[in-house]
């Protein structure tokens, strides 16, 4: 079970094996209280939405672990660009994660 970026709580269902940190998460109705069926999200689609914490780890065998998640064939340029914003994402939620540790330790040490 993990928070994503818009507050939703959600399961992860899928880990995609090419970018292993926008897995695809599934959200109930509850969560998004829009009132429509569950919802699979690829957060290697969302590029606004991603996973911010860890709520509970997840059972050894209800995740499945993919090669490339639906991705449509594309000419090698696209790919090229699309990999591209994929790692800058990447390396994004690295620094952000990063720096939300280093705010959290000064908290505990004021």
């Amino acid at each position: 079970t993990v928070r994503l970026t818009t507050g939703v709580v959600g399961v992860v269902v899928k880990i995609n094996s090419r970018y292993p940190l926008r897995p695809v998460v599934k959200v109930t109705a509850e969560e998004r209280g829009d009132g429509v069926q569950s919802h699979e999200l690829d957060l290697s689609h969302t590029p606004l939405i991603s996973v911010i914490e860890t709520l509970k780890p997840p059972v050894v065998g209800q995740v499945q672990v993919g090669t490339v998640l639906s991705r449509p064939p594309a000419s090698s340029a696209t790919i090229g660009v699309s990999d591209h914003f994929t790692s800058l994402l990447e390396s994004l939620d690295d620094i952000t994660s990063t720096l939300q540790a280093v705010v959290e330790t000064q908290k505990r040490q004021s």
